[in-house]
């Protein structure tokens, strides 16, 4: 039997999504706000649920299907060359109420990848394992003064995400979790809260549980410490009014790793200015050391849109966002657990790496302009550009980098994404990266993202 040749995997991955896409179709009938009566899914779920009183579980399945090319900006590269996997990741979970107000959760996950290309690649099948990435109690006083604790592996995410996200930075998206103790104090009748956080995130993944199978796969390249104290102000109508101290501590495990204590301050707001305008902006000043390196820095991110009200419900959006840099790399903005956050575009994995850690981009000023439609009530379009430029310029006299060059590059994306039901969803995206003249030869190549998705909910 001959091999299967590139072309072959990938045709046959694009046969496997589109008839993914035709079964869940058949799975529930398309509409994007409920589930019409008789849906088969909803009573299979109902049902499954009801054996044992307070106990309920479900399940999701997240397949996607992604190309890279260039993701290091040299074309001639083999790190850099052509990248196509397929990822299936599958979550399961359960939650038991002994009591009112305490609730048990469980949750198990897995994402194997198989790489289609490089051909090189020494295993095409990898990450076949399985961890627990939600383990927690919750418990919640209704007293006169609400009170509310999580102790535990949990999600956690403040404000848009922008610093705080994801615990597992090297895990890409399987997993998100932060071990953490959680008290959450409700204030002012419900008009404030304020979030107390001590955090501890091994980047051993067999630090709480040994994963199955395990791939031995670390989630990130320190250990770090954090204390988080953030505030929510509510009095304001339809207005976010935030503010937040964090403290982060990195103990290095591998090579690339840090060494660090960093303090962070921050203020966010968001909300409608008038008729069909709205805005969020978020600022943090930033201080400490890190790697050796005095850290005095400062993150800015900014958010102006405008509905249209036409038939496409269409939004019109400017933004503009600044993480300082330094004449040492280490000085420059830390965006401690926000790496591959919304703001930033998927490439820029690679391309980050050229400077630091993976996903862990700093050093620039990003505009951004972009348009956002529904053509339909399931169909939602999306398009962006926006030009970068270097705040500081560390890496001259460096192979890839100019001397003076100011401009990062130009970067376009574009979505499509399809609410089948309430269970089934699928998008498309499309991100490519023209580098400007703060890169040279070899790192003066175009990156490509693209990645086809389809999420499958119980």
């Amino acid at each position: 039997m001959q091999p299967q040749q590139p072309d072959d995997r990938r045709c046959l991955s694009i046969r496997i999504s589109l008839i993914l896409i035709l079964l869940s179709h058949a799975i529930a009938p398309a509409d994007p706000d409920d589930c019409p009566p008789g849906c088969n899914v909803c009573a299979l779920k109902e049902k499954a649920n009801t054996p044992v009183p307070g106990l309920t579980w479900g399940a999701d399945l997240r397949l996607r299907s992604e190309h890279l090319d260039n993701g290091k900006l040299d074309e001639e590269e083999e790190r850099s060359a052509d990248v196509w996997r397929q990822r299936v990741r599958t979550r399961v979970w359960t939650k038991a109420q002994p009591m009112d107000n305490v609730t048990l959760a469980c949750r198990l996950t897995a994402e194997p990848w198989y790489f289609s290309e490089p051909d090189s690649l020494d295993e095409q099948f990898t990450r076949d394992e399985a961890l627990i990435d939600q383990l927690f109690v919750n418990w919640q006083n209704q007293g006169t003064r609400p009170l509310q604790i999580t102790a535990g592996r949990q999600d956690i995410r403040l404000g848009d995400g922008w610093l705080v996200r994801r615990g597992t930075p090297r895990d890409s998206s399987r997993t998100n979790f932060f071990d953490a103790l959680r008290t959450t104090l409700i204030l002012d009748n419900h008009h404030s809260d304020l979030d107390l956080i001590y955090l501890r995130n091994h980047a051993n993944s067999s630090w709480l549980a040994r994963p199955f199978n395990d791939a031995d796969l670390d989630l990130s390249e320190q250990d770090a410490t954090g204390v988080i104290v953030y505030g929510r102000y509510r009095r304001v109508p339809n207005t976010e009014l935030d503010a937040y101290f964090i403290y982060k501590h990195d103990d290095r495990v591998a090579v690339e790793g840090n060494d660090a204590d960093i303090y962070t301050l921050g203020l966010r707001t968001a909300g409608p200015l008038s008729s069909g305008w709205s805005c969020r902006a978020e600022l943090a000043p930033q201080f400490g050391h890190k790697n050796g390196t005095d850290l005095c820095a400062l993150g800015f991110t900014g958010l102006l849109s405008y509905a249209l009200n036409d038939a496409c419900q269409s939004e019109l959006r400017v933004g503009y966002e600044y993480r300082s840099g330094d004449h040492d790399p280490n000085g420059a903005f830390d965006i401690l657990w926000g790496r591959y956050g919304s703001n930033v575009a998927n490439l820029f994995g690679g391309a980050a790496a050229l400077e630091g850690q993976v996903s862990h981009l700093s050093n620039f000023h990003r505009l951004r302009v972009g348009w956002t439609g529904d053509l339909t009530d399931n169909l939602r379009l999306a398009c962006d550009y926006g030009p970068m430029f270097r705040d500081e310029n560390p890496w001259a006299d460096t192979t890839g980098f100019s001397d003076d060059g100011t401009v990062r590059g130009h970067l376009v994306t574009g979505s499509a994404s399809y609410q089948i039901s309430r269970h089934a969803s699928t998008d498309v995206l499309g991100e490519v990266f023209f580098p400007g003249d703060y890169y040279e030869a070899p790192y003066d190549d175009t990156a490509t993202y693209l990645r086809w998705q389809m999420m499958l909910v119980w």
